[in-house]
């Protein structure tokens, strides 16, 4: 079970806005795509679950096309799309009626409704929350929610557009929290991005320069490139820039840190 890119280009009446793109996301695997403002990133998302069609290529989801009319419903329910502004996504006043609302629509019965309205916000840490007003939210919790209304719909992957752009870092801390449990249920994540620091724990990186792939690799191999980085415009993480310094200061690591507990253990060793 996959989202298979296969040669995907995109263009706006004409444009260019992705060339020749490539690559594979698997169940329970967490792929991150990042890139500078401009570089096909939100119109790659809307790719992969059929709201755009490509240009050329083809995007294989489960081992139909996105291009397939008779079958994208059935692809938007296995790829569920969590844009970047919260707000744009809700469309209930309380919150476990906004859950309910993509199940509703696809004619669920409301007995099976309320078993995965529970399961979503319990998934997100929201059970307590269910009969809040969502406009009494925060910024992080309204995302989790729109992540709930998606879990509800029992997607394969979810797509997470930018999704912490407008959050302050405890919102940001939650979002990713919960990207990283649904994770390890299984489900398949593809999270873009500009802010690296919350790829570190991504299985591989896609780098999108320009609408064309400019590098890929592990989450070591792209975040600890410093020049890479530099030259489309993005910063290296807080930690592996921190660790590139000290191994200037002639300080030994037999692997680059990116997270705090990596760059302690590496200390201590």
């Amino acid at each position: 079970m996959s989202i298979e890119v296969k040669n995907l280009s995109f263009s706006y009446e004409g444009n260019p806005v992705l060339e020749n793109i490539t690559f594979c996301v698997n169940s329970g695997e967490f792929l991150g795509i990042a890139g500078p403002n401009g570089s096909g990133k939100s119109t790659l998302a809307k790719c992969l679950n059929g709201i755009f069609s490509p240009t050329k290529g083809e995007v294989i989801v489960d081992g139909i096309s996105v291009a397939d009319k008779s079958k994208q419903w059935i692809v938007r329910q296995t790829v569920g799309l969590v844009f970047q502004n919260p707000d744009n996504q809700l469309v209930a006043s309380v919150v476990e009626e906004d859950v309910a609302f993509g199940p509703e629509n696809l004619g669920i019965p409301p007995s099976i409704i309320r078993e995965r309205v529970q399961y979503a916000l319990e998934r997100v840490g929201l059970i307590n929350e269910r009969k809040r007003l969502v406009s009494t939210l925060s910024g992080g919790q309204k995302q989790r929610v729109a992540i709930a209304g998606i879990l509800a719909m029992k997607p394969r992957y979810i797509v997470l557009d930018e999704p912490t752009s407008m959050l302050d870092p405890i919102g940001r801390k939650e979002v990713l929290s919960t990207v990283l449990q649904l994770k390890e249920e299984g489900v398949g994540i593809v999270y873009i991005t500009h802010h690296l620091e919350e790829l570190v724990y991504a299985d591989k990186i896609v780098l999108l320069y320009g609408g064309k792939i400019f590098k890929e690799g592990t989450a070591r191999d792209i975040l600890t490139d410093e020049d890479t980085l530099k030259r489309i415009g993005l910063d290296i993480p807080e930690i592996p820039a921190l660790a590139l310094k000290l191994k200037k200061l002639d300080i030994k690591f037999n692997k680059i840190p990116l997270t705090v507990e990596e760059m302690v253990n590496a200390l201590l060793d």
